[in-house]
Parts: structure tokens; C-alpha cells; sequence
């Protein structure tokens, strides 16, 4: 039990902050909840490419 997956646990979290805000409809219109997904989808983008290519 003291194996935690940390990287599971952050996206869960990445996600669940993500998600949730947009169900709410009185949150649904502050571009803050866009931005923040275009962000974390630069962020995931790029560490996909390291990991593929490898360090530069």
C-alpha cells in the first residue's frame, strides 16, 4: 500500500478540476475553464513529444 500511482492521482485531479467546474452552469461562462483546458492540453501535448523523441 505504499506504492501510490502519483501520476494517475494528478490526472485524476487535472481532470476533476476540469470537469466539475464545467458541469456547474453558473461557471460555465467565465473563459477561465477553456483556458485552462487549452493549457493543460499544450502541457500534455509537449510531454507527449518529450517522451517520444527524447531529450533534445
Amino acid at each position: 500500500m505504499d506504492n501510490i500511482n502519483w501520476l494517475g492521482l494528478v490526472a485524476i485531479l487535472m481532470v476533476m478540476a476540469i470537469v466539475f467546474p464545467g458541469a456547474m452552469p453558473h461557471l460555465r461562462r467565465s473563459p477561465w475553464l477553456r483556458n485552462a483546458a487549452i493549457w493543460l492540453a499544450a502541457l500534455t501535448g509537449l510531454i507527449f513529444l518529450y517522451q517520444t523523441f527524447g531529450p533534445f
